[in-house]
């Protein structure tokens, strides 16, 4: 039953990128339209000439920035206030998502004319628009500068999305779109604890892109959020995030924090172990691979020291890395602590750093931690 339920979950999560894809290609199919013409249409304001510049909201930058500059921002502003009200929501979420317009777009309060009519929704499709367009403006409040009045919003934004993430559970488009609204408020440092949990509770639940990505900014050495995460399902369905593409960098980051209080369950997981030698015998997301080998030699205990390094493969992960040394800082910390564990470790890849040696002499930083690793 669970597993079949995971399907469903994975299936929808699935559609949702496609669609991200999907609205990619619909911005290249849109017609341009001049900015003269859209300036016709902004007065004529009749029902073609509405539709034609809420179409126009959602294609090319260039485009979009046009609208901006010839008041798209007030037009789909007075829409709020009429029939067209769709027509507004859409169009102002397109527009609000170029930073140029959060002025304008604070001037006019629409963040708080958005926290009141948030609620006054017709149908479920209705509250999804509305809370898709609270999460563009979230990014607006996140980014400014910290005031009696925007600490009062940004709590206020984040009850309206726990809400409706707790009165509809079952609504994975609701879901998603509050996910995006929390996802908004990461830098938010008062809500971050519940965040944490709210993350951790909702994983595996079809909206696990949105999620992982909330737990990437979210996510440090702090160890509270890691035992947190621990008792969670992450680690079960950890091997299933590294399978997919758009999951793989934000999961290994996890994976390095995690690594730092329960490297046991990493090592001991071959699931996992398989899925992170796939990625970095890709040569993909080396960076993250390079911490993640730190955090688990440096946490493991000695009696698996060892057998990380050959199960990993990591000294010939690093005779690769070292042929360009593109990861300067993280390739010397490793080879640091390899050297200090058991200097015969990196006997093999001596040769590879006199090269590299040779052609660092004018860079007097890099020079001296080589320096360290070859004595």
């Amino acid at each position: 039953m669970n597993s079949l339920l995971y399907q469903k979950r994975e299936c929808f999560s699935q559609k949702i990128r496609r669609n991200e894809k999907e609205k990619i290609f619909k911005e290249k199919r849109i017609p341009q339209i001049s900015k003269e013409i859209m300036l016709d249409l902004i007065n004529n304001k009749d029902q073609e000439s509405i539709n034609r510049l809420t179409d126009a909201t959602a294609g090319s930058k260039e485009q979009t920035q046009d609208l901006i500059q010839i008041g798209g921002i007030q037009f789909f502003y007075e829409l709020l206030q009429s029939k067209e009200k769709t027509n507004a929501l859409i169009g102002l979420g397109n527009l609000c998502s170029e930073k140029v317009v959060q002025e304008e777009v604070l001037e006019l309060k629409i963040i708080d004319y958005m926290i009141d009519e948030v609620h006054r929704y017709k149908n479920l499709e209705d509250l999804s628009l509305r809370l898709w367009f609270l999460s563009v403006l979230a990014k607006f409040n996140r980014d400014t500068q910290n005031g009696e009045n925007i600490i009062v919003q940004r709590e206020k934004l984040f009850n309206i999305f726990w809400m409706y993430q707790k009165k509809y559970p079952d609504i994975l488009k609701i879901q998603q779109e509050c996910f995006h609204g929390f996802y908004a408020l990461t830098k938010v440092t008062f809500i971050q604890n519940e965040l944490m949990e709210l993350c951790c509770n909702n994983l595996n639940k079809g909206i696990d892109n949105i999620i992982l990505k909330i737990l990437y900014y979210l996510i440090n050495d702090y160890v509270k959020f890691v035992k947190i995460l621990h008792e969670s399902q992450f680690i079960q369905f950890c091997a299933k995030h590294l399978q997919i593409s758009s999951r793989q960098k934000y999961t290994l980051r996890i994976l390095y924090y995690y690594a730092q209080y329960y490297v046991e369950s990493i090592i001991n997981n071959k699931e996992i172990v398989n899925q992170i030698l796939i990625i970095q015998n890709s040569q993909k997301y080396q960076k993250q691979i390079l911490l993640l080998h730190y955090a688990m030699l440096f946490k493991s205990p000695n009696s698996q020291f060892m057998s990380i390094i050959k199960e990993f493969e990591i000294i010939n992960n690093l005779k690769i890395l070292l042929e360009n040394f593109q990861y300067e800082q993280q390739i010397l910390c490793l080879l640091a602590l390899l050297k200090q564990t058991n200097k015969d470790l990196i006997k093999e890849l001596i040769p590879d750093l006199e090269r590299i040696y040779e052609i660092k002499k004018d860079n007097e930083k890099s020079l001296r931690k080589l320096q360290l690793i070859l004595d």
